[in-house]
């Protein structure tokens, strides 16, 4: 194969083909039918490898590897970027920049919302090294007609600048995670600030031809993701026969702002079965079958930086409020656990369920797990406040110690807007004594006020 110039034709129509972003880029395509690795040029069409600037698509079953040998910086990434096509990645070292979209199974032609018909299959495949987007969006099924896949087993993917990872934006899109990192870190200036978002089933009810499915899983059983927003779709109506949704949350740990549905006609699904759950604002109703809800102090948005959070996306401000909006519920089964930090009088995390909805319901079972902090050893007789609703059961055992041996009791009382409030009481050792009100005890006081109904745009 000769070499040609990179102004020349490679491939009549693919060539032609850029994004409106990217009139001035080169598509370069892959032309290996097989698995080759990125940087040698013979594994490209034209015997050119990508260099900063292109637009690279892989379109003909191949496979791209980037290893620990590559520093590479691009504009955009398509893998199976038409209806029939197919395209892969591999990444197990190196780095990887994009100043525009990665898209996995997207159609030719179009952006944003115009993006509606084809589609191929694309897979990426990350076990190291970093991969960073630091303009664009991450699709995920981009097209009536796609399906993309990213695993993620290892090495780490950061999204600045850019707003969104869409999985299933109009095509099907699957993202499984066992390890590394994701952070949607988001722009920190502009309107935009704080608006990093995985999407679930994006543009499923956007007007026009080829709607597509819009259908969008991921599944977390180790590493982290952290995000201000987990979004199911972005439209509240109109959402195509066949528009399914899910999170499930296994293990690794899901440090998020804002949980919550907008397309209220999908099938959306939440599932947490093990892993840690952190979250500032959750808008459904959960069931926690065996992970661990932890409140959390996030500060999305900054103009200069994320002040809760380190560069890798974790909380350096532990103690914190989760607060259930718009959603009734919050369900804790046999294996499930809730995680109590305390720093002090008056500093612990709190939970409050119920706000904006007429009950707000809490059953607690399982563990309630307390942490001192910062060698705060609290005295015989103590209290702390931990979680409000309208009605809350609790069965829960409470495990944790201060440094002088003392233990905790939880008990359910009629805090001062007549919600209940869940108690724990610094008692003599665990399990010593059974305070009025403790595990087991229902009360069923419900408060006669109205509550204001939270309004989210």
């Amino acid at each position: 194969m000769s070499p040609r110039s990179r102004t020349t034709p490679l491939i009549t129509g693919l060539a032609a083909i850029l994004f409106a972003s990217s009139t001035h880029a080169v598509t370069v395509v892959w032309d290996n039918p097989g698995i080759g690795i990125w940087k040698d040029a013979v594994n490209w069409a034209g015997d050119v490898a990508p260099v900063a600037g292109d637009d690279v698509r892989i379109n003909n079953t191949g496979t791209a590897v980037i290893d620990s040998s590559h520093t590479i910086t691009i504009l955009d990434v398509i893998l199976g970027p038409a209806t029939g096509e197919n395209g892969n990645l591999q990444m197990t070292g190196g780095s990887l920049t994009t100043t525009s979209d990665i898209r996995i199974g997207a159609p030719l032609t179009g952006t944003g919302t115009t993006s509606t018909t084809g589609g191929g299959t694309g897979l990426l495949e990350q076990s190291g090294g970093t991969i960073a987007m630091s303009g664009g969006n991450f699709n995920i099924g981009f097209g009536d007609t796609s399906v993309g896949t990213y695993n993620l087993t290892g090495g780490s993917f950061e999204l600045d600048f850019g707003t969104i990872i869409a999985v299933g934006n109009r095509g099907t899109g699957t993202i499984n995670q066992s390890a590394g990192s994701i952070y949607v870190r988001g722009p920190l200036t502009g309107t935009a600030t704080g608006t990093g978002q995985v999407n679930l089933g994006r543009n499923g009810a956007v007007a026009g031809t080829n709607p597509g499915t819009s259908s969008g899983s991921y599944t977390l059983s180790g590493g982290s993701l952290t995000a201000a927003q987990l979004r199911y779709g972005n439209s509240p109506s109109g959402a195509p026969t066949g528009s399914t949704n899910v999170f499930n949350l296994k293990g690794g740990s899901l440090t998020i702002g804002t949980i919550s549905i907008v397309n209220v006609n999908a099938s959306n699904a939440f599932n947490f079965t093990g892993g840690v759950l952190s979250a500032t604002s959750i808008a459904i109703p959960l069931t926690n079958n065996g992970g661990t809800l932890s409140p959390a102090s996030l500060a999305f948005g900054s103009a200069t930086a994320q002040p809760s959070l380190t560069a890798a996306g974790v909380q350096t401000s532990p103690i914190g409020t989760t607060t259930f909006t718009l959603a009734n519920s919050y369900i804790q089964s046999s294996t499930g656990t809730l995680s109590i930090e305390i720093g002090g009088p008056g500093s612990n995390d709190f939970v409050d369920i119920g706000a904006g909805a007429p009950v707000g319901t809490a059953s607690l079972a399982g563990h309630i797990s307390v942490s001192l902090l910062n060698f705060f050893n609290p005295t015989l007789g103590s209290t702390f406040d931990v979680l409000t609703a309208d009605v809350i059961t609790d069965t829960s055992a409470v495990l944790g110690q201060t440094s002088s041996g003392l233990g905790f009791a939880s008990s359910v009382v009629i805090g001062n807007d007549e919600r209940q409030v869940l108690r724990l009481t610094v008692v003599p050792e665990p399990g010593a004594f059974i305070l009025l009100g403790a595990a087991g005890l229902v009360l069923s006081m419900r408060r006669n006020r109205a509550k204001a109904v939270i309004q989210h745009s």
